[in-house]
């Protein structure tokens, strides 16, 4: 049960991000990619390496291994994505646009921190948990290709 309901919660997640995954890299005209792009792709990455610790298809670990492995990803995660961060903020101009990608930026933050599993959490709640979190995510990334949208 616990199987599916992880291949479940993967599965919406993939399906919420899975059109912004697909389109093609926009590239700046130095042909370099624009550092919006880079940004979410790099938030996508580090939810899909920070979240390995606790997946249920990876050999099983002493779960102070994960979370110590969870930790250290995190870390590392803030330490890239802050500065690409900045610099996608710095890309924009409009003002919705930048309260829309800090929402975005917030839902990202709250889903990576979330995954570290609450003591005496079942398996059932800890799955409905991340399927929510990664929904919050996608949502706020769609609100910000919205207002990005009406400026454009």
């Amino acid at each position: 049960m616990t199987m599916r309901l992880g291949a479940t919660a993967m599965f919406l997640a993939c399906l919420c991000a899975g059109p912004a995954l697909a389109q093609a890299v926009v590239r700046e005209a130095d042909g370099l990619p624009r550092p919006l792009h880079t940004y979410r792709s790099t938030t996508q990455h580090a939810l899909i390496a920070c979240g390995s610790p606790f997946a249920p298809q990876r050999p099983p670990v002493t779960p102070a291994r994960a979370i110590g492995q969870y930790r250290a990803c995190v870390v590392q995660a803030y330490s890239v994505v802050s500065p690409q961060f900045e610099a996608a903020l710095r890309s924009l101009d409009d003002g919705s646009c930048v309260a829309a990608l800090r929402e975005y930026h917030g839902a990202f933050e709250k889903a990576l921190t979330g995954m570290e599993p609450a003591p005496g959490e079942s398996p059932f709640a800890y799955e409905q948990r991340q399927a929510f979190l990664f929904h919050a995510m996608a949502h706020a990334w769609g609100r910000f290709e919205i207002a990005e949208s009406l400026v454009q």
